[in-house]
């Protein structure tokens, strides 16, 4: 759907753009990732569409309000299945699995993961044991799906890529990733946080921004974000894993990876609802202890 206004949300300031205030090089510079649907609100982001008929639209796998005037169904070209959403079935699963074996591959890079390849490996031949290695990876949901529906689901599914914070470079920018790295330090931002991780002498700010704090999914993790400080401010190394889209910053010149929903970071494989619960953190993340 083509869209002629955009909201500009960037350094704690918001306003809204016309198509005509943009070019290419402004939006390469200072506006990608910062643009969302005009609709106030509404946490979908949009791109810049360089072209004759120059536009923005909606970024692939981001979904508009319910209420807004540009939702629509959104489904895969050529095939009836809608997108998933991440934070339920499928495509939830999948997330959450990858999240598991992100945090085994920096807690455990040695003593985990042969034994886990192994596992697997061992189950699925028993399964399978006619099909390439990649066939026989998504054998395993058949215990939960017909083959048609996995069929379905699995089609042009963008591969979670993971990365060590150390590994991140321009290339990724624009990107979703899943990052690898160690939290060190946390600073509380109204309801959410802003997370810098160290890896290998690296640092990466994972940050939440209104597209975070809109989506009524996350609501519950909103104000939570104190026990992670609190734990951090007692232990140190503490692995962090999550799945969002890797930016550049231009004003600190520093990477950043925005995360978009709640069930996609993980603090030593734990949820941050159940690791506020865990550490007597109350509904507004006040400490009960």
């Amino acid at each position: 759907m083509l869209i002629a206004d955009a909201r500009l949300v960037k350094n704690a300031e918001e306003k809204l753009i016309n198509i005509q205030e943009v070019s290419k090089q402004l939006y390469d510079t200072n506006f990608r990732g910062f643009l969302y649907c005009p609709t106030s609100g509404c946490p979908a982001k949009l791109l810049y569409i360089n072209s004759d008929r120059a536009h923005f639209r909606t970024w692939k796998y981001h979904a508009h309000h319910e209420r807004c005037e540009y939702h629509s169904e959104r489904r895969w070209v050529g095939h009836d299945e809608q997108i998933e959403d991440v934070t339920v079935g499928f495509e939830f699963q999948r997330r959450q699995i990858a999240l598991s074996r992100a945090y085994r591959a920096i807690r455990f890079p040695e003593e985990e993961l042969p034994a886990l390849k192994t596992e697997n490996r061992t189950e699925l031949i028993v399964q399978k044991p006619t099909l390439s290695r990649r066939r026989r990876v998504t054998g395993v949901q058949t215990k939960l799906f017909d083959d048609e529906t996995l069929q379905g689901l699995m089609r042009k599914r963008p591969p979670l890529r993971r990365k060590f914070v150390s590994m991140i470079n321009s290339n990724d920018i624009g990107k979703h990733k899943l990052v690898m790295g160690f939290v060190q330090k946390v600073e509380l931002i109204e309801d959410v946080a802003k997370i810098t991780l160290l890896e290998s002498d690296k640092e990466i700010d994972i940050v939440f921004e209104r597209s975070f704090t809109a989506e009524s999914k996350n609501s519950s993790y909103l104000n939570k974000f104190a026990a992670l400080q609190h734990i951090t401010d007692q232990n140190s190394e503490i692995a962090f894993v999550a799945i969002g889209e890797v930016r550049l910053n231009h004003k600190t010149n520093r990477f950043e990876h925005q995360i978009f929903y709640g069930t996609d970071f993980r603090i030593e494989d734990t949820d941050l609802l159940a690791l506020s619960a865990k550490n007597g953190f109350g509904w507004n993340g006040v400490g009960d202890i």
